[in-house]
């Protein structure tokens, strides 16, 4: 072995022990960028400011907690599998948001918001067979 290919071979051994204790060290620097599901349930929305507000219930914790963030405009919206505007969202619905944190900074880039149900609202008609008219004496 050469003097070079020891050199080599010793900094790519300590590269990998630095990228060993950065790893051990930071802790959540290998979940950094992933791809995070957060299922609840819309409380309101400001359609000029696009901040959304999302109750969900915590997946460590089990309580119940409350999420605002502003949506890009790039944040794919989607109902029914059809693409949609923030302005189609209302309060209320249950959504899916799909979003990336950054672990060092936490902030939150929101990717995408799928209706998953909207409650009916009290003027529209349930699928229940309508029920029987008649008189009742």
């Amino acid at each position: 072995m050469t003097h070079r290919d020891k050199t080599i071979v010793m900094v790519v051994a300590a590269l990998a022990i630095i990228a060993l204790g950065c790893y051990l060290l930071l802790p959540g620097a290998a979940e950094a960028g992933r791809i995070q599901m957060l299922d609840g349930q819309i409380t309101w929305l400001d359609y000029e400011t696009r901040e959304v507000s999302l109750e969900f219930i915590h997946p460590r914790s089990g309580k119940l907690r409350e999420f605002t963030h502003a949506v890009p405009e790039e944040c794919a919206i989607l109902i029914e599998g059809e693409v949609a505007k923030l302005t189609d969202l209302r309060a209320g619905d249950q959504v899916l948001v799909e979003g990336m944190r950054d672990r060092g900074t936490k902030a939150i880039r929101v990717l995408t918001i799928t209706l998953v149900e909207r409650p009916l609202a009290e003027s529209e008609p349930a699928d229940e067979a309508a029920p029987a008219t008649g008189s009742v004496e």
